[in-house]
């Protein structure tokens, strides 16, 4: 569930079954994975950086998407994967492009986080945001943004 989740919505979802369609199997489509995105599974919950802030980031290179058999599209399979993990608040994952500079996907349980995005040339909403950085040097910099959004936040103090 998530905050916009309301029981109007709800509702709908209770209509919707009412149609007699075969919801478990759409669900089973829509959560099934391939064995290449669950290697990168993997390799999200063994590399990911947390701060004590609850912040959070990961960086996938190209040659290591390479290495997984990953797309940049399929990378948005593990973007959620960090917010299950305890105290995590708000993460990014670095996605590097073929050009060099990099994708970020931001995700936040919280701290509001489109503001740092629209600061690195992307947008988003309080909680699900893009960017884009030239390199590694912009990429820990707006990291320590989302460190202090989570310092910041009231959960933290």
């Amino acid at each position: 569930m998530y905050p916009a989740s309301s029981p109007h919505t709800l509702r709908i979802a209770a209509d919707l079954i009412d149609f007699g369609f075969d919801y478990a199997a759409l669900n089973r489509q829509i959560e099934q994975i391939s064995r290449n995105v669950a290697r990168l599974s993997g390799y999200v919950y063994e590399n990911l950086q947390i701060d004590p802030s609850g912040a959070a980031y990961v960086t996938f290179s190209t040659e290591m998407l390479e290495n997984y058999g990953v797309s940049d599209a399929q990378t948005s399979g593990v973007v959620p994967l960090p917010g299950t993990i305890e105290n995590v608040l708000a993460w990014a994952i670095f996605v590097q492009q073929p050009e060099g500079y990099y994708r970020v996907r931001m995700r936040s349980k919280g701290p509001a986080i489109n503001g740092i995005a629209k600061r690195y040339h992307g947008g988003g909403h309080d909680l699900a945001s893009g960017a884009n950085v030239r390199d590694l040097e912009e990429a820990q910099k707006l990291y320590e943004e989302i460190q202090k959004a989570c310092i910041d936040f009231p959960a933290n103090n």
